[in-house]
């Protein structure tokens, strides 16, 4: 599955979120960001379907640093 989303580290985070991104190696800041998941939207179904989708994936799998970002 194909998902929108964006790496999050928090509200008047950025700076910080892209310093670990660029520190691409194993920085213990990374478990401070999450995936937030905005849309999947080659699944080819109405919005709403799409979400509850993604939704349902995420709660039977063991996906702690991703999120659906608005419910």
């Amino acid at each position: 599955m194909e998902l929108d989303g964006e790496l999050w580290g928090g509200r008047g985070t950025f700076s910080t979120t892209v310093s670990v991104v660029k520190s691409q190696g194993e920085d213990k800041r990374w478990k401070g960001l999450k995936y937030m998941i905005f849309d999947a939207p080659k699944l080819n179904k109405p919005f709403e379907e799409r979400m509850k989708m993604i939704k349902d994936y995420l709660a039977s799998h063991n996906a702690p640093y991703a999120s659906v970002s608005f419910n």
